[in-house]
């Protein structure tokens, strides 16, 4: 998956200037993705919109949408690309590690 924040790391890359060194970076630079050397760009991707809250790491989402802490859900993309089946009470664990890789993510972007 690609990002609109990988837009400007491209942008950036095109024009060879190097990214800001007082702030985050939320995005790769796709150019190798978009020329067939690798097929792999993030290892996951975090978000908010609005009062969402959502990690996609491998095959597995984890969404928050109300921002209460017990709301995650936890859906399987490959077997349920309409996420429809919330996994989250049968993979606390996996649940307890995206939202930590959430937290820090959040917390990377917010200082």
């Amino acid at each position: 998956p690609l990002t609109h924040r990988d837009f400007f790391a491209l942008a950036l890359a095109a024009a060879r200037v190097p990214p800001p060194s007082d702030r985050v970076i939320d995005g790769h630079n796709p150019l190798a993705v978009l020329t067939g050397k690798t097929d792999h760009l993030h290892d996951m991707l975090c978000w908010e919109f609005g009062s969402m809250r959502a990690i996609r790491a491998g095959q597995y989402k984890l969404v928050n949408p109300t921002r209460r802490n017990d709301a995650w859900e936890l859906y399987d993309l490959i077997k349920d690309s309409g996420e429809t089946k919330n996994l989250a009470a049968a993979k606390p664990h996996l649940v307890a590690d995206l939202e930590r890789r959430f937290q820090i993510w959040l917390e990377s972007v917010t200082e």
